[in-house]
């Protein structure tokens, strides 16, 4: 039960890796201003922040993360996932359901490389859809994840074991009044396990 519940901290912080792919993109990738979006642009939002998701920026501390976040994650924004979940020495795999306004999902970012070490993260754009008026936009990707996890090792300490994570998610982008792209929400379903070393 420890493990499992010890897991389920670790899957929640990080459901939203791939998201932040979508979240992050604005600070670094192109010179003008956007006016509308593009499947171009859109892609090109997604590939830049996949590295800075992945720990290939790290130029980016956290408080320039919340800066750009604040910015770039809409007021109304909400973020919701479904994890499934398998944990070595539970008889059933569990499901858990969380939602995530915008301050608890820049947390969540956060934390989520405090959690986890060895992290390799990609992600795959799925499908892009614009709206006819240019202002939003539909995201399909698959978000994949793997590394070392610390878990309790049931005699007071500490062991690392490896995670993977699949996300087959579904986000909204929209372009706000100032010609800013912001994260508008997502919905994703989360397949997660984790392996113990025998």
């Amino acid at each position: 039960m420890a493990k499992s519940l010890e897991f389920l901290g670790f899957a929640t912080v990080n459901i939203f890796i791939g998201l932040v792919a979508v979240a992050m993109f604005v600070k670094h990738p192109t010179k003008a201003s956007v006016s509308t979006l593009t499947p171009l642009n859109v892609e090109a939002f997604v590939r830049e922040v996949a590295g800075i998701t992945g720990g290939q920026k790290p130029d980016m501390d956290s408080f320039a993360i919340t800066d750009y976040l604040m910015k770039h994650v809409s007021d109304q924004s909400v973020f919701k996932s479904t994890i499934s979940y398998t944990v070595p020495g539970e008889q059933q795999p569990g499901e858990r359901s969380v939602a995530f306004g915008k301050t608890d999902y820049i947390t969540a970012v956060l934390e989520a490389p405090k959690e986890m070490a060895q992290r390799e993260t990609d992600v795959k754009i799925e499908n892009i859809k614009i709206a006819d008026d240019g202002r939003s936009a539909t995201v399909i990707t698959i978000n994949t994840e793997k590394g070392l996890v610390p878990m309790d090792d049931g005699m007071g300490g500490k062991v690392s074991v490896p995670v993977t994570s699949t996300s087959y998610c579904e986000q909204t982008m929209i372009l706000n009044d100032k010609a800013v792209m912001q994260m508008d929400g997502a919905t994703c379903s989360t397949d997660m396990s984790v392996v113990e070393n025998n």
